[in-house]
């Protein structure tokens, strides 16, 4: 498991690691999770990415899936949907 600071970094990062899965914050500094997952998308097509925000009633489909986006959750709470949505993706990515 490796950790980027802000999206920039995530960016970068996935020229040397080849993940399979990658959770992005939509508050990262530098470049938000929503600015970086088409990027992301780019280098890793079939990698899914889950995106973390405070703001899911703000963040339809209509705008995560376009930007490469698998699955948005809820940072307010808990997070335990992030390791069953995770199993999920994976599942389907296999």
């Amino acid at each position: 498991m490796r950790e980027a600071a802000n999206g920039v970094e995530a960016v970068n990062l996935v020229s040397t690691v080849k993940p399979d899965l990658i959770v992005l914050d939509l508050s990262m500094p530098v470049m938000n999770g929503l600015q970086a997952a088409p990027l992301l998308r780019r280098s890793l097509q079939n990698v899914p990415i889950i995106l973390l925000t405070l703001y899911t009633s703000v963040l339809p489909a209509e705008i995560a899936k376009p930007a490469g986006i698998a699955a948005v959750l809820s940072k307010d709470g808990s997070l335990d949907k992030l390791i069953p949505t995770a199993k999920a993706l994976l599942s389907q990515a296999a």
